[in-house]
C-alpha cells in the first residue's frame, strides 16, 4: 500500500510542478521584444484558420504611445494568440499561458512577429491566411508580456499590474523603471 501512495503523492506533484510557469524578468521581455506598445484594446475575435483546423484570437490595439520599436501612435497593431471561442459553434480551444485581452483594456504590451514554430505554438502558416495582416505580432513571453493598466479606485493614481512579478505598482514608477532598463540594454 505504501508504494501505491508515494505514487499517487508523486503524481499530485507533477500535475502542480507542470501547471507552473517561471517568472520572466523585465530586463528579458525588454531584451527580447522587438515592439513595446501601450495602447487601447480596439476588438478581439477569433477566428477558424489553417483550413479550419485551429482557432486563434486576433486583437487589435491601438497605440497610445510606442515605447520601444516601430509602431506610432495612432497605429494599430494586431497580436495573435493560439485558443478562443467560436460562439455560432459554440466551441473553442483554450492553450495555458497566453495573454487574454478585454474590448476597451489599457494595455501595455512586449511585442515580437508571431511567424515560424515557437514553444510548440505554429505561426507559419498565419503568412498564408487571406484574412491575416501581414505584420501581425505576438505577445512575447505569454501572458507575462501583457501588463492591464488601471485607475486604483482610492488614489486615482495609474496602476500597472506586473504578472511576471504578481504585484501592482504606479504606473509612474513602472514608466522610470522600463527607462532605465532600456537604456541599459541598449549600452
Amino acid at each position: 500500500m505504501k508504494p501505491f501512495l508515494i505514487l499517487i503523492f508523486m503524481l499530485e506533484i507533477s500535475t502542480v510542478l507542470f501547471a507552473q510557469m517561471l517568472a520572466i524578468s523585465d530586463h528579458n521581455l525588454i531584451e527580447t521584444s522587438e515592439n513595446i506598445v501601450r495602447g487601447k484594446v480596439q476588438s478581439t475575435e477569433a477566428k477558424w484558420v489553417n483550413n479550419n483546423q485551429l482557432i486563434y484570437t486576433f486583437t487589435k490595439i491601438k497605440i497610445t504611445e510606442s515605447i520601444e520599436g516601430k509602431y506610432k501612435k495612432g497605429e494599430i497593431v494586431t497580436v495573435v494568440a493560439p485558443g478562443g471561442y467560436d460562439p455560432i459553434r459554440d466551441i473553442g480551444m483554450n492553450v495555458s499561458h497566453q495573454a487574454l485581452f478585454e474590448t476597451g483594456e489599457d494595455v501595455l504590451v512586449f511585442l515580437v512577429k508571431a511567424e515560424g514554430d515557437i514553444d510548440a505554438v505554429d505561426y507559419s502558416f498565419l503568412k498564408n491566411e487571406p484574412s491575416v495582416p501581414k505584420n501581425i505580432m505576438r505577445v512575447n513571453g505569454y501572458f507575462q508580456g501583457k501588463r492591464k493598466i488601471f485607475e486604483d479606485p482610492h488614489t486615482k493614481k495609474l496602476m500597472i499590474h506586473k504578472p511576471n512579478e504578481n504585484r501592482t505598482i504606479e504606473l509612474v514608477s513602472h514608466q522610470k523603471s522600463m527607462i532605465q532598463e532600456l537604456k541599459h540594454v541598449h549600452q
